[in-house]
């Protein structure tokens, strides 16, 4: 069997690509990180065994797998990957 972070036939199992994550043992494939999440440490790295939580207001595609792929939400502003803190009193951002 492939263990966690690893899927393929036992003979060959590989990497979880950047972006997706296996938390279970066996030939299952790797799955996609959802919105709001990225890839296991957050550095690109394959073989993750789960997804992490973009850090407070912000948000990130489905298959994300740098920390930075996560933008700071409209109404916060910050850098990528955060923090991310409101905007200012008397200002704005309508975009991530």
């Amino acid at each position: 069997m492939c263990d966690m972070g690893f899927a393929g036939p036992a003979d060959n199992c590989q990497a979880c690509p950047a972006g997706t994550h296996k938390d279970f043992l066996g030939s299952a494939q790797c799955l996609v990180c959802g919105a709001g999440l990225f890839s296991g440490r957050g550095d690109g790295s394959t073989g993750a065994t789960a997804c992490s939580t973009c850090p407070a207001n912000s948000q990130s595609d489905a298959g994300s797998s740098l920390r930075t792929d996560c933008a700071c939400s409209p109404g916060y502003l910050g850098p990528n990957g955060g923090p991310c803190p409101a905007c200012e009193a008397g200002s704005w951002k309508s975009v991530p």
